[in-house]
């Protein structure tokens, strides 16, 4: 390996490692995957075991809870061993990426923007699959464009493919890439773990398919809607141009830079197409398939960007080749500066978030944790918003389950039907908190008892009696 390009991946694991704590990432998934892999360590199956009933864990994947295992078994239920996985696969992508984008100009560039890249900073220090998908994701591109393969080389891409399938259902769109890859290019051996991983997706499919909580549901429903009905088609192609503006410039506020992201994104589109011609046409045929999910599906953010982060700053790259032929490195330095300060502040930002505590309202909701660990009986039930973070920090010696999002009070009578101690906790997070929460221990307050509160902002912690 070369001595320059080891000492840069060293000096990241490094910047990276000091951003290090024990804190929970507040959004997203992070405890939804600790309570799985706890799950299948002490022997449950793949289920979500703080809920009453352990039901079966729709429509989640058991690949990253398994990453997790040797984490939870030597790491002493500490979250910090439980991040290093996204760490490791993050520094791997960057090696990876270094050994895969050959004809990049000013590769060193391209790697210091992806390494310095705020949230692929960020994801690397929380417990969440986007890294290990991204690396394995990787992995499986760079097989596939192999032109001298071996037995070896089908089986790799079989553990790959499957592998990232089983990390994320969206891996179906690298699945399909392959394919379409593989009859174009007639490259014959991949064929095989193609049919093998075909028989895998058709298991998930069959599994998840039929269930009310499955992706595909969720793809045409409203998300948190007040009822259950197919979206309209109006309101779908709604969804995808607000998602495309959020995703070409709803993420910046400054004026400047949201003309800058513009700027941006036809570059990036100009690249796109002109690597069809180039070395990694399967990168443009994912990349595709993975934006077409990203604009239909219910939810936007950055998070669903960090796995194709390192694959947009090469198309960037690409369409900017076609600007700079001439005098290359000093537009190359230019345009580096450029989004170095533009995203610098977000790097500096994000990391105070992974070193300091949690906002207020997380304070509160994690004191009303701390107290309910104390004083109420092993195996109640709460019910709240957050019922794996919630389950985490009270000890996993309760039982938690989310408040329904609806206003029907038969709905919310069904939650109620344990015999066990009931517990509810009203959060200070607004949204669904405000919209579904409020509204009923308003209109049901004689049913509820206050046992404790905290400071402001105001977080309850209510008893249910019937």
């Amino acid at each position: 390996m070369n001595k320059r390009l080891l000492l840069f991946l060293f000096s990241i694991l490094f910047f990276y490692l000091s951003g290090f704590t024990s804190n929970l990432s507040i959004d997203g998934d992070n405890a939804r995957y600790i309570v799985l892999a706890k799950s299948l360590l002490t022997g449950n199956g793949f289920r979500f075991i703080n809920h009453p009933d352990s039901p079966p864990a729709h429509p989640f994947t058991p690949g990253y809870p398994v990453i997790l295992l040797p984490s939870l078994i030597f790491g002493k239920e500490r979250i910090i061993p439980l991040k290093i996985p996204s760490l490791i696969f993050a520094v791997l992508t960057l090696f990876f990426l270094q050994r895969y984008f050959l004809d990049i100009p000013y590769k060193k560039f391209y790697l210091f923007l992806v390494a310095f890249n705020p949230y692929i900073f960020s994801f690397s220090h929380q417990v969440m699959s986007e890294m290990s998908y991204l690396f394995f994701t990787l992995l499986a591109l760079i097989l596939c464009e192999k032109r001298n393969v071996s037995w070896k080389d089908s089986t790799s891409i079989l553990f790959t493919l499957v592998f990232a399938v089983s990390l994320r259902q969206i891996g179906v769109t690298l699945f399909l890439s392959i394919l379409i890859f593989s009859l174009w290019k007639k490259k014959k051996w991949l064929f095989l773990p193609l049919f093998l991983t075909f028989i895998f997706l058709t298991y998930l499919a069959w599994k998840d398919i039929f269930n009310s909580s499955s992706y595909i549901s969720q793809v045409f429903h409203s998300p948190y809607a007040k009822t259950s009905l197919p979206i309209s088609l109006p309101s779908f192609l709604k969804r995808i141009m607000n998602n495309f503006a959020t995703y070409t410039t709803g993420f910046q506020r400054n004026y400047f830079l949201r003309i800058f992201s513009v700027l941006f994104v036809l570059l990036t589109i100009i690249g796109w197409i002109k690597n069809f011609k180039k070395n990694y046409p399967i990168l443009s045929i994912y990349f595709f398939f993975y934006s077409l999910i990203l604009l239909i599906w219910p939810w936007s953010g950055v998070r669903f960007l960090v796995p194709i982060i390192p694959f947009i700053l090469y198309f960037f790259w690409v369409g900017l080749e076609l600007f700079i032929r001439k005098r290359r490195l000093l537009w190359t330095g230019a345009i580096t500066l450029l989004l170095v300060a533009s995203l610098g502040k977000d790097i500096i930002e994000i990391k105070k978030v992974h070193t300091n505590f949690y906002p207020p309202e997380w304070k509160n909701y994690y004191k009303i944790a701390e107290w309910s660990k104390i004083n109420l009986p092993k195996g109640s039930i709460v019910i709240c918003r957050k019922p794996y973070l919630f389950y985490l920090w009270s000890g996993e010696k309760l039982r938690t389950l989310i408040y329904p999002f609806t206003e029907d009070k038969k709905e919310w009578e069904k939650v109620f039907q344990y015999d066990k101690p009931i517990y509810i906790i009203a959060d200070s997070f607004g949204g669904t908190t405000d919209l579904y929460l409020n509204p009923y221990l308003k209109s049901s307050k004689n049913k509820f008892t206050l046992l404790y509160s905290t400071s402001q902002p105001k977080t309850y912690l209510y008893h249910y009696k019937d």
